[in-house]
């Protein structure tokens, strides 16, 4: 092979090496809620907007043994409560920043599928690069 191939597939390789970890965490972060996430209903307390205008939530949830939690929640295009008003998360109770609405946890299908698509562009890399050097 020649060696103007590995210019081009040492980008690529690069590239899809990083798509493949983004997809891993993102994978991660919906097994998180799929596996051990806890559903709750909780009680929205404060919101602000960045410059995009979307939404973000800051909510309260009280635990069984009275302690509060707050979660972050969003962005939020149209944020499903108002300050005062309820709504229901899923969150992990390992990690509270790990919070979604229910309808907006991923099933990681797309995700699995986007990590054995860069795995295959990665490897397919590293070969053009091995066999032109």
């Amino acid at each position: 092979m020649e060696k103007s191939v590995i210019g081009p597939a040492f980008v690529i390789s690069v590239f899809a090496a990083i798509a493949l970890f983004l997809s891993g965490k993102i994978y991660a972060r919906g097994k998180a809620l799929r596996v051990r996430g806890v559903r709750a209903s909780v009680l929205c307390v404060n919101e602000s907007r960045n410059g995009n205008g979307q939404v973000f939530l800051l909510a309260r949830h009280v635990l069984d043994g009275g302690a509060e939690l707050q979660l972050d929640v969003g962005p939020f295009r149209y944020p499903p409560a108002r300050i005062g008003g309820t709504f229901d998360v899923v969150y992990d109770p390992n990690d509270p920043r790990t919070v979604e609405t229910p309808e907006k946890v991923p099933d990681g299908r797309a995700a699995l599928i986007s990590i054995g698509v860069c795995a295959l562009v990665l490897l397919l890399g590293l070969v053009l690069i091995a066999l032109s050097v």
